[in-house]
């Protein structure tokens, strides 16, 4: 299966490619218009193309002669909610030139399957006309078009996080994998437990000692033993910097509970506060709160501090060994807007699975 092959548009740092290259998939390559995503890009993904581009205008003649073949899939995550419904036809929203070079692209290259991802709003915009209005374009050039919102914890991430995705097929309809997590099992299939923050970061050192694993462990459980892949027991932690919290933050957040908020400070701290998502402490038991480009009012459910990179990494089911380039707060957004690799490994795996046998 290694000739299957994608092109990922708006790859940011590679989240989407990550996932594909987890079910067998050769990623040909990634183009952004961040130049620090691209750098995490090209480490990670180090034999495919990797380009700062200009999505409103790819030149598809080049691009053809740069890709050593033509991709099976086509994925990314263009922006969606520029659409028009005044007529038949797009205003000049900038965000509309960049879906339609999606499009084109699709149309260009004529991919067996497609992926676009976006946020759960757009399926509520206009009374649900931007989600059948994109479902059309991709009809009429010739694709079957499926969209569903999934929840990434469904599928082994340890995050909930809700996107939607629009997957085609020019040769059938897909069918979105059943979920293979929750909180419980029904009659027709067997679930896994959600994986908690706990779970995620069992094996992760806190940020007092030397860096190395402050306990030797060799029974993980499945979701570390993946994200591990053949780490040692003291191999280098990637990206594992702590923030530097002023007094005033760390004397708030001690008296934030596992799982609490700013509603467990005292009156005298909470009245600076007035948003009941500020100070946040993970549940330990549970899967995180969605995992965002700041993450400054999220806080870790044991230690007074935020997540560092790598935890959250960790938390959007990048393998640890998938190295996040930039400065800090690059390397933040990088994370906050991936698409868990999990999840789509999940979606890739059924896209193999129906167009070229498991």
């Amino acid at each position: 299966m290694s000739d299957l092959s994608v092109l990922d548009l708006f790859c940011g740092c590679g989240g989407i490619s990550c996932g594909f290259q987890m079910a067998g998939f050769k990623i040909l390559g990634g183009i952004d218009n961040a130049p620090f995503a691209i750098e995490s890009y090209k480490h990670n993904f180090p034999n495919s193309l990797s380009q700062v581009g200009d999505l409103s205008n790819i030149n598809f003649e080049r691009l053809k002669q740069d890709l050593v073949t033509s991709p099976d899939v086509i994925v990314g995550g263009p922006p969606c909610q520029g659409f028009s419904f005044a007529g038949n036809r797009l205003e000049s929203d900038p965000r509309n030139q960049l879906f339609h070079s999606f499009a084109s692209a699709v149309s260009y290259f004529k991919p067996r399957a497609f992926l676009i991802e976006n946020v759960v709003g757009l399926t509520q915009m206009a009374k649900g006309e931007i989600k059948n209005k994109i479902s059309n374009i991709f009809k009429n050039i010739g694709y079957q078009v499926s969209s569903e919102i999934l929840n990434a914890a469904d599928y082994g991430v340890p995050q909930s996080r809700k996107r939607v995705f629009f997957i085609g097929l020019k040769e059938k309809e897909f069918k979105f994998p059943n979920p293979t997590h929750g909180e419980s099992s029904d009659l027709f299939y067997q679930l896994k437990p959600y994986v908690t923050c706990s779970e995620a970061w069992e094996d992760i050192p806190s940020l007092a000692g030397d860096m190395k694993i402050e306990f030797k462990k060799d029974n993980f459980n499945d979701f570390v033993k993946e994200m591990r892949q053949d780490k040692g027991l003291d191999a280098a932690w990637l990206n594992h910097v702590g923030a530097k919290h002023s007094k005033a933050v760390l004397e708030a957040i001690s008296h934030v509970p596992n799982g609490g908020d700013r509603r467990n400070l005292p009156q005298h701290l909470k009245d600076k506060r007035k948003y009941n998502t500020a100070f946040v402490r993970l549940h330990s038991g549970k899967p995180a709160r969605t995992v965002d480009t700041g993450h400054r009012q999220i806080f870790h459910y044991k230690f007074n501090r935020n997540p560092t990179v790598r935890e959250n990494a960790r938390l959007q089911s990048f393998p640890d060994s998938f190295l996040f380039k930039g400065i800090k707060c690059q390397q933040e957004r990088q994370v906050g807007n991936a698409v868990p690799p999990l999840l789509i490994k999940a979606i890739a795996s059924q896209i193999k699975e129906l167009l070229f046998g498991s």
